[in-house]
């Protein structure tokens, strides 16, 4: 049988990133003490990350491989337009050229 169950996943990766948190408000491996701050400004953005990590883990299931990691890498392609027409950024050398070996990796 097949493991239909992406929201184990999803759930097994946040669970995980959480754990990042209490060692921030416990200071380890910082040489000064932690800023304050508040951990309900996640809530909004984690649950945006939920919602699409578990879209993305459902769409692996549905569609063949190698057109899963062709979508999920055109994601550089696609901010880095965006990024440019939307807000105006301006990209270095080293961005463009990894933006070109990305668009050339999906084309071959």
């Amino acid at each position: 049988r097949s493991f239909d169950h992406p929201w184990v996943m999803v759930l097994l990766m946040f669970f995980a990133m959480s754990m990042c948190m209490p060692l921030y408000k416990l200071g380890v491996g910082a040489s000064e003490r932690p800023l304050p701050f508040s951990p309900t400004v996640f809530i909004l953005p984690s649950c945006c990350d939920l919602v699409g990590s578990a879209l993305t883990y459902m769409a692996l299931m549905i569609s063949d491989l190698s057109t899963f990691v062709m979508l999920r890498s055109a994601v550089v392609v696609w901010t880095a337009l965006l990024s440019y027409t939307l807000i105006g950024r301006r990209f270095e050398t080293h961005q463009l050229i990894g933006i070109a070996v990305t668009m050339v990796g999906l084309t071959t």
